[in-house]
């Protein structure tokens, strides 16, 4: 049983949302998660975890509705290692069932927020902070497989990878765990595979999930920007902001020493030799000398 001197009751890092994701995104949102995110897939999977299931991630891809090369893309990175962003949490919330969807996608003029309000302007006020627009014609190839090569170089992957040159800081991850996704899980099985692909269809403003396939049969571990929000397998996993490692607590609140540090410990136990036996002082010198 957990103690109630825990600031957090302690809870499993990941949690499966299964069904609609139109009807679980609330409930994950309500449990204080946020959606996994491309990057944490990669590192699953590297790991030998969730190779050959799809997830529905909290990277998200809004449309302006207009069908040509120059159509404006955004990609919204809804969360960090930290939880939701303000405009993420804005974004999940219109994934719901009061909204109106077209094929499968959120119709950005019929949207709604969790509470069934009407919500106005919604392409346009989706900006700020972890919002990236492209140009259609800027993402380089779509659609189709690619080669190692041309994976690690391209536009979209490297924003979902979060990539420290593509995304602002607060976003930013190790580059390695998409590089070694690729080179050691995905390259020995395919040439070619991870195809990112757009929805192309709607002619107006709409609003998506970022589904990352399994690595299986014909999906290959595509990125697909054409995802169903309102089929029966969302394949939402919810993450556990406040979980070990979730965070990268065990690392992040680990800080070096400084000579300082150093000289401050030999002070202090200089000060303590007065008044203990020096036996008790033994074992932190010899903890001393290794530093």
């Amino acid at each position: 049983m957990t103690s109630e001197f825990n600031a957090h009751p302690v809870r499993e890092k990941y949690q499966d949302f299964d069904g609609k994701n139109k009807e679980q995104m609330s409930l994950l949102l309500a449990d204080n998660r946020y959606p996994m995110f491309t990057t944490q897939v990669f590192e699953e999977r590297v790991l030998g975890r969730g190779i050959g299931r799809y997830v529905g991630t909290g990277d998200l891809v809004a449309y302006d509705g207009l069908k040509k090369d120059d159509q404006e893309v955004k990609i919204i990175l809804t969360a960090n290692r930290s939880g939701l962003t303000k405009v993420g949490r804005f974004a999940l919330g219109l994934i719901n069932p009061q909204s109106a969807y077209i094929n499968g996608a959120v119709n950005l003029n019929q949207a709604r927020d969790a509470q069934g309000k009407e919500v106005k302007e919604v392409y346009n006020t989706l900006s700020g902070n972890g919002v990236i627009a492209l140009k259609r014609k800027d993402f380089g190839i779509l659609n189709q497989d690619m080669t190692q090569e041309q994976r690690l170089n391209h536009k979209g992957w490297r924003i979902l990878a979060r990539h420290p040159d593509e995304v602002p800081k607060e976003f930013a991850e190790d580059f390695e765990a998409f590089k070694e996704y690729n080179v050691n899980v995905v390259s020995p099985q395919y040439d070619n595979a991870m195809g990112f692909y757009l929805a192309d269809g709607e002619k107006v403003p709409t609003l998506r999930a970022w589904y990352v396939c399994g690595l299986v049969g014909y999906w290959w571990s595509r990125a697909s920007g054409d995802a169903n929000l309102v089929g029966d397998g969302g394949g939402l996993v919810g993450v556990a902001p406040e979980a070990p490692n979730a965070l990268d607590i065990n690392v992040q609140q680990v800080k070096a020493y400084s000579s300082e540090d150093l000289v401050a410990f030999d002070n202090a136990v200089r000060g303590l030799e007065s008044v203990l036996n020096p036996a008790l002082l033994r074992p932190f010198q010899q903890l001393r000398s290794k530093l």
